[in-house]
């Protein structure tokens, strides 16, 4: 049973929490860690979150079953191109020098510019869409499903930000702005800087080695208790029974 401890020094037990509050990466290059923070935020990756959960919290056990792209896939090209661009849209204050510091960035903290961080945001997402292998209508699907499937369909992905949008820039801007980058990525995919020569996340993981089962020849023991003697005789239904009636047991052990 775990200890949870108060601010007064008095300690309790507590019930396990099995709700992911903090995540600390494994020991890895900070250059990994903004590829793990970019990828967590990426829209595909929320799009999977959202079909994995049915409630506010997110459990260990849903968490080790989060399609993470391992760190082998990340080479010195795709390096370039996220690291950046996490760099700019986190350190905007000089509280988070510390970080950019990490990252071999000696510069000021980079300026709130609302329409330039929606760009980087869009590229980070058209970037991780691809890595997945999606095409684009399966990233057309996750942005607005009714821009596949037609306006009658019933099925949503991120309302609420396609609404806000709407009613702040006229447009879904989120889902023109991605769709563009993907573009832009689709005719680029030649060129080293991108480096999307083979930018596919493998669909299908190979599955564990079979083992056989430990409960394939189990057998459940005897029990006497739950064994029906063939001549007793119980009362029809509806008829009450004779005798003392029994009731629970009180706090000493014995029968009221």
């Amino acid at each position: 049973m775990p200890i949870r401890w108060h601010r007064k020094g008095r300690a309790e037990r507590s019930g396990p929490c099995f709700f992911v509050r903090l995540f600390f990466p494994p020991s890895c290059s900070n250059q990994l860690q903004c590829c793990l923070y970019a990828e967590w935020a990426s829209l595909v990756f929320d799009y999977v979150v959202r079909q994995k959960i049915s409630h506010v919290h997110l459990k260990f056990n849903i968490v080790k079953q989060l399609p993470t792209i391992p760190p082998t896939f990340y080479t010195a090209p795709r390096l370039d191109f996220i690291v950046p661009r996490v760099l700019e849209l986190t350190y905007t204050s000089h509280s988070l020098t510390p970080f950019a510091r990490d990252l071999g960035y000696d510069g000021p903290p980079f300026g709130w510019d609302e329409d330039r961080r929606a760009l980087l945001r869009a590229e980070l997402d058209a970037f991780y869409a691809r890595a997945y292998g999606l095409d684009r209508d399966e990233l057309r699907y996750i942005l607005d499903p009714a821009d596949v499937r037609g306006p009658d369909y019933p099925s949503e992905t991120f309302r609420v930000l396609k609404e806000k949008e709407i009613r702040k820039y006229g447009e879904y801007r989120t889902r023109r702005i991605v769709l563009e980058a993907w573009g832009r990525m689709e005719a680029e995919r030649s060129s080293p800087r991108w480096g999307y020569e083979k930018l596919a996340f493998p669909r299908r993981i190979p599955s564990a080695p079979h083992h056989p089962s430990p409960l394939r020849n189990f057998k459940p023991a005897h029990h006497a208790s739950l064994e029906i003697h063939p001549h007793r005789k119980f009362p029809p239904v509806g008829k009450p029974t004779t005798g003392r009636p029994r009731h629970r047991e009180s706090a000493g052990g014995k029968e009221q």
